[in-house]
């Protein structure tokens, strides 16, 4: 899947997401999960991760490593 080729991607907020447009997105496709900021939709940029970095990312925030 070409990264500008968002084509089937199924765009997934949290559910703690409150105001409902300033969050980030997460889609899984190809064995990649890619990251959105809610407010900017298809026309934003997406960072795509692999497994194994999606999971490290997971943990980090988990831990409060990105702080509040």
């Amino acid at each position: 899947m070409d990264q500008r080729d968002l084509t089937g991607m199924v765009w997934l907020k949290s559910t703690a997401c409150q105001d409902g447009d300033s969050c980030i997105e997460v889609a899984r496709a190809d064995g990649r999960i890619g990251v959105r900021d809610s407010e900017n939709g298809d026309d934003g940029p997406v960072l795509f991760l692999g497994e194994h970095e999606w999971r490290m990312f997971i943990a980090h925030v988990r831990a409060g490593g990105f702080g509040s």
